[in-house]
């Protein structure tokens, strides 16, 4: 069984916290933007952006769904940046602990495999790598280094997201909050519920 956010970082024990961006710099930057470029033309791209493309996708592309901040041999993923780093007991660890202690009302489950672009690892006193978690914004999903899901509430993400966006991190669509947008389809219906019932 899954473990809440909750769960998870009531059972660590930590002296600090690095954050890490990755996935987001060379050849995933220009994939990405290929990406996005392919969207919004219907699928159109020029000769040379479709050679590409194809060439990209057969590197980072199938790469993107697949890598986590650690290899399997434990290496920080060639493309990370370390974004922040954080002391237990400082503001920025109080907040993430508290959003990560987020009661789970409404975990959303989305139909896209994660890219994971943010991570952060926790470090003990000698400096020890004791836990980490890889974060995928695009769909939601939260996953500890040895690739165990973690159940995480719809609201942790936009609050988490809030929190990286704060420290520094590069995330995609930054005023974009999946929670809002939930969170306005969960009031439209409510007040069509309302109408249809008066």
């Amino acid at each position: 069984m899954a473990k809440t956010t909750s769960a998870y970082i009531n059972d660590l024990s930590f002296a600090y916290f690095k954050t890490y961006s990755f996935q987001r710099t060379g050849d995933y930057e220009i994939y990405a933007a290929l990406c996005d470029k392919k969207a919004n033309t219907d699928g159109r791209l020029s000769n040379e952006d479709n050679a590409l493309f194809n060439q990209l996708q057969k590197s980072v592309g199938h790469e993107l769904y697949s890598t986590r901040i650690l290899s399997h041999d434990g290496k920080l993923h060639y493309s990370a940046e370390q974004i922040a780093h954080f002391m237990a007991g400082s503001r920025p660890s109080e907040r993430l602990i508290e959003i990560m202690q987020t009661p789970i009302e409404q975990e959303m489950l989305w139909l896209c495999a994660p890219a994971y672009r943010d991570a952060i690892l926790f470090y003990n006193d000698e400096n020890e790598l004791v836990s980490g978690i890889n974060i995928c914004f695009q769909c939601d999903q939260i996953e500890s280094i040895d690739r165990q899901k973690i159940k995480t509430d719809y609201k942790t993400f936009k609050y988490l997201k809030q929190l990286l966006l704060e420290l520094g991190h590069k995330i995609e669509r930054p005023n974009y909050f999946k929670a809002d947008e939930i969170e306005e389809m969960a009031k439209k219906a409510k007040d069509k519920r309302g109408i249809s019932e008066a």
